[in-house]
C-alpha cells in the first residue's frame, strides 16, 4: 500500500521509470498499449520477455510506432526486423505516419 501511494501519480524520467514500468507491465490484466517513436533491440527483446506470460493469460499487447518510411532517425531495415520480432512474438504492431509520442496504457 505504501509503495503504491509513493509511486502513484509520480512523474518519472529516463533514470527512474524502468522498474515501475516493468512492474506495471507485469500487473496488466487486459491490454497493454505502448506508443514509441523509436525502437531499440534491447528494449524490444526485454518487452517480449516481460509480456510473454501475460499474453498466455489473454492480455493483448499493442505497439504503435512510426512507419519505417517516415521515421528518418533509424535504419528502416533494422526497424522492420524489430517489428517482425514483435509480430512473431504475438505483439500487434501498428504504424503511424502522422504523430507518435512516448506513452503506455496498461489495463
Amino acid at each position: 500500500h505504501g509503495d503504491y501511494e509513493k509511486n502513484h501519480n509520480a512523474i518519472y524520467d529516463m533514470e527512474s521509470y524502468l522498474e515501475v514500468y516493468e512492474n506495471d507491465l507485469k500487473s496488466a490484466r487486459k491490454e497493454i498499449v505502448i506508443s514509441s517513436p523509436s525502437l531499440r533491440y534491447g528494449k524490444i527483446e526485454r518487452l517480449i520477455e516481460l509480456v510473454r506470460d501475460k499474453q498466455l493469460s489473454g492480455v493483448s499487447i499493442v505497439v504503435i510506432t512510426w512507419h519505417p518510411d517516415t521515421y528518418p532517425y533509424e535504419n528502416g531495415d533494422n526497424r522492420m526486423r524489430l517489428m517482425e520480432s514483435m509480430r512473431t512474438a504475438g505483439i500487434h504492431v501498428y504504424y503511424t505516419d502522422d504523430q507518435c509520442e512516448h506513452f503506455a496504457i496498461i489495463d
